[in-house]
């Protein structure tokens, strides 16, 4: 089941930054709002993640992205083009 979540967070973060020229910093919360995770972009266009636990800083802002082993760079010039907000409450 965390595999899942995770992979729904990865894929939500990769969608909500490939797809914003709206704020370039986005917040992803867990449902009981004691996790949550800001999303931000550089002027460059590099993607930079936070993590907070019950409101205080777990995992400071780090780089988000990755250099394919062809050479492909993953790690800057993305932008927001738009944001979608959903939930789901599963029991």
């Amino acid at each position: 089941m965390k595999r899942v979540i995770a992979l729904q967070v990865v894929s939500s973060l990769i969608l909500l930054f490939t797809s914003c020229n709206h704020s370039t910093t986005q917040q992803i919360s867990s449902p009981d709002d004691r996790l949550s995770v800001d999303l931000s972009l550089d002027d460059r266009g590099a993607m930079y993640y936070s993590v907070y636990k019950n409101n205080e800083l777990l995992v400071g802002k780090s780089p988000l992205g990755f250099t394919e082993t062809n050479g492909v760079n993953l790690s800057d010039g993305f932008s927001i083009v738009e944001v979608e907000r959903s939930s789901l409450d599963e029991v």
